[in-house]
């Protein structure tokens, strides 16, 4: 449950959340159980890693599960997301089993890409998520295109894209922007 009032240098502040973006005691749970899971997977993975049996890198979001496993909760079934390697969150939230990414990671041949690619490089679009791509800010293009497509059909759906901060200072990421 979220305090009424939050202390910040000697002054409270009242915290005023509108009833309609109010979440219930369930889906901070939810909320808090992903960020869970995302630790307790990427903590998994490092130790996979360090005994050799991870193929590529371990790229961890320590600290910053929060910004995954929010923005992928407040999606709707049907809307699409595209993650970069510090999005696990995300993709869990989506519905990709632990197994799965585990799978994956490890380059298993009953992995979501067959053991044919590295970390969180695949995609599932049947749980809402396009597969990225390695360079920063290109994926703007990618679901700026998914996004459009669902303009065409006149579709309502959201379609968002972690890029990081390397990602806005690429031709790719405003050649995308300018796309929709």
């Amino acid at each position: 449950m979220l305090p009424d009032s939050i202390t910040v240098a000697s002054e409270t502040l009242e915290i005023v959340v509108p009833d309609d973006l109010a979440i219930d005691r369930t889906q901070h749970l939810d909320l808090y159980w992903y960020m869970l899971l995302n630790r307790e997977l990427e903590e998994r993975l490092v130790n996979l890693y360090r005994q050799g049996r991870v193929v590529g890198g371990v790229y961890r979001s320590l600290g910053q599960e929060a910004e995954s496993v929010g923005t992928a909760y407040a999606l709707r079934d049907g809307d699409y997301l595209t993650p970069l390697i510090r999005n696990l969150g995300s993709i869990l939230v989506m519905g990709v089993r632990p197994v799965d990414i585990l799978k994956q990671y490890m380059a298993k041949g009953t992995g979501p890409s067959g053991g044919k690619d590295l970390n969180v490089h695949f995609g599932d679009l049947e749980h809402g998520f396009v597969g990225p791509v390695s360079m920063l800010g290109d994926m703007i293009s990618v679901i700026a295109g998914v996004a459009l497509a669902a303009r065409i059909r006149n579709e309502d759906r959201v379609c968002m894209a972690y890029i990081g901060d390397g990602g806005f200072s690429t031709g790719a990421a405003h050649e995308g922007w300018n796309q929709v």
